[in-house]
């Protein structure tokens, strides 16, 4: 329930909110000894705080539910977590590193047949690609991860990545 609370203050832009709600459901799993949902929480904490650009907090946290997933067996869960440890890395301007983990996650959702995830990665390589300045190859990343948003539904993440392509042209 707690996470799901950050979840709705995450889309509405009340970022602290969301990190504060997450942090707690952390703190919970931590007590009870759940280390799956323990993973869980750190990965949404570190959405959080990628979404507030904490890229060096949110490292801390996904390095760590990348551990878990991996020692816990959790392949899918694996998959996920990249997409944002990438993510975090690329906001420290990690380039390299973020685009061979968004290519893990990549391979790794599609092999799993996880579109929304797979669609992630996609943005996020088109995202390194334009920030080391080869905008041909990322915009091509960026229209894949736009035709499977938009493929599933995703309306807003399909608009967002809409709106990455028209800040390119």
């Amino acid at each position: 329930m707690i996470s799901g609370l950050g979840r709705v203050r995450e889309a509405t832009g009340d970022l602290a909110g969301a990190a504060e709600a997450h942090a707690r459901c952390l703190e919970i799993y931590r007590e009870l000894d759940i280390r799956q949902g323990e993973a869980y929480a750190l990965v949404e904490l570190g959405r959080a705080q990628n979404a507030a650009e904490q890229y060096p907090e949110a490292l801390g946290g996904l390095t760590r539910a990348l551990e878990m997933y991996r020692e816990l067996g959790y392949p899918q869960h694996v998959a996920w977590t990249l997409n944002y440890y990438a993510a975090a890395l690329a906001g420290t301007g990690r380039h390299a590193e973020a685009f061979e983990h968004f290519q893990q996650a990549l391979a790794r959702n599609r092999e799993l047949d996880k579109p929304d995830d797979e669609a992630l990665a996609l943005e996020g390589l088109g995202g390194c690609h334009v920030a080391e300045g080869d905008t041909e190859t990322g915009t091509d990343y960026l229209r894949q991860a736009l035709a499977i948003f938009e493929r599933i539904g995703r309306v807003g993440d399909a608009r967002r990545v809409r709106s990455r392509l028209d800040g390119l042209s």
